[in-house]
């Protein structure tokens, strides 16, 4: 999901489909299918990676070879009505995009670590990539960010944009996402809900929750300072208190749940690893 207002949202679908809302998500009509993908007019073994809109048009689109995991990129001026290629580094494998305002963004994946300080136009490989895989990625400023890694078993920060970096070791389980919540207060989660908190801009972390049991891999902030944790088995975990207490919400598929958004407290969706997508409009009670 990709919303750049609360009622213009776009979707992005495995096989590089592009899906646009313009009422809040309650319909969707199908855009011009990412070049390289199953979904474009010339065909193709690409799939979809990710999206990020800037505005109501102007978005760009990352798609993957399936087998090596070779990125490529385009960006669309027209919500999605054309795409032109964007060039990246020699090596790309990128699995997120992430921006931390209109011009500086990353994006992340196996030994990437890719920066762009004009919108996505232009991107320049960062050095600390080398030997890491990213898991996630959140910013506190245009250089400042912090990273989980796909093992689990660390926390990359970075003051200066990806030049150098600094690792930590964080708690006994397993931490694949973490976020800011504001300059000096991180959450960051991972297996068996473990959960921990800085409010010293990561200088230290202290568990902040007891096993909620399952095992989730993002962390998405929602309205009015939710935060939404999808999950294993169509779980998905959810905390009205900054991180400090969690509920598990379970949703109508045993697949994993790879993305959850919601435009209110109440109004939510849920996307699985399968393609089937689910709303709620009672924050998660039925879907």
């Amino acid at each position: 999901f990709s919303f750049p207002s609360p009622r213009v949202g776009f979707l992005r679908l495995g096989n590089g489909s592009i899906e646009q809302t313009t009422d809040g998500g309650e319909t969707f009509s199908r855009r011009t299918g990412i070049p390289g993908t199953a979904a474009s007019s010339g065909g193709g073994g690409m799939v979809g990676t990710d999206i990020h809109f800037l505005t109501a048009t102007a978005g760009i689109a990352i798609v993957s070879d399936p087998n090596s995991g070779a990125s490529a990129a385009y960006m669309t001026p027209d919500a999605g009505v054309s795409w032109s290629p964007v060039a990246l580094p020699a090596g790309a494998h990128v699995t997120s995009l992430h921006f931390v305002d209109a011009n500086n963004a990353y994006a992340i994946g196996p030994n990437t670590l890719l920066r762009s300080t004009d919108g996505g136009e232009k991107w320049q490989a960062e050095p600390i990539a080398a030997g890491n895989s990213f898991n996630s990625i959140d910013c506190s400023t245009a250089t400042n960010c912090l990273l989980t890694v796909t093992g689990g078993n660390q926390l990359v920060e970075t003051a200066d944009g990806g030049a150098t970096d600094t690792v930590k070791t964080t708690s006994s389980s397993l931490i694949y996402g973490a976020a800011y919540a504001n300059a000096s207060q991180i959450v960051a989660v991972g297996a068996s809900g473990a959960t921990v908190l800085s409010n010293d801009g990561g200088a230290t972390f202290t568990p902040a929750s007891s096993d909620i049991g399952g095992q989730y891999s993002r962390l998405r902030l929602g309205p009015g300072g939710m935060l939404l944790a999808p999950g294993a088995n169509g779980d998905m975990a959810i905390s009205t208190t900054a991180g400090q207490t969690w509920q598990v919400i379970s949703t109508q598929t045993s697949q994993e749940l790879v993305d959850v958004a919601f435009a209110t407290p109440a109004l939510g969706y849920a996307l699985d690893a399968k393609g089937g997508l689910q709303r709620t409009s009672n924050g998660g009670a039925s879907w």
